[in-house]
């Protein structure tokens, strides 16, 4: 945190400490990082200095994956985040299944909630949202664009996604 206060580039950080005049460590949020070139290392050097609390996150696939595992060997905890199961997505729509005679008093509900969750899936902002097809739609996009075409520099992004529509759409 120190070594960014001196470069030209660093005002962030002088305007954290002046205007918020932290006591301790600061805690530095990274998100999406995977998109700038060689985060790694400048979350490695802040580590080793003991410089900030880090917590690094991102959508992409390649944060999970060994590319930059080498970098950070020993200085990482992988946390991957799931959607819901349908217990979880239960509990999200306000219906308790603690005993079985639950399961019997809310069955026409947990049956209407059970189309909906094979319908829309358990991703927590889609299940919390009325929009659901716009989030799902623009998850599906990201998956497409972020984690395969650019990580993998597809030449023809137009075919894979007239090949994953067609995988999609004949799923059996």
């Amino acid at each position: 945190f120190e070594a960014a206060l001196r470069r030209p580039e660093g005002r962030e950080a002088r305007a954290y400490l002046e205007y918020l005049e932290p006591s301790g460590k600061p805690w530095v949020f990274l998100d999406e990082a995977q998109n700038v070139p060689g985060w790694e290392r400048f979350v490695r050097m802040l580590h080793e200095r003991k410089e900030a609390i880090l917590f690094v996150s991102g959508s992409s696939s390649q944060l999970m994956s060994a590319e930059f595992g080498s970098v950070l060997t020993g200085r990482h905890i992988a946390l991957p985040v799931w959607p819901l199961d349908f217990h979880e997505f239960l509990s999200f729509k306000n219906v308790a299944v603690n005993r079985p005679l639950d399961l019997i008093r809310e069955r026409i509900k947990i049956r209407r909630l059970l189309r909906e969750y094979l319908e829309w899936g358990g991703f927590p902002l889609a299940v919390l949202s009325r929009e659901k097809r716009a989030i799902l739609g623009q998850y599906y996009d990201d998956v497409l664009t972020k984690d395969i075409v650019e990580r993998f520099a597809v030449r023809k992004p137009g075919v894979l996604r007239s090949l994953a529509r067609y995988y999609l759409t004949g799923i059996s």
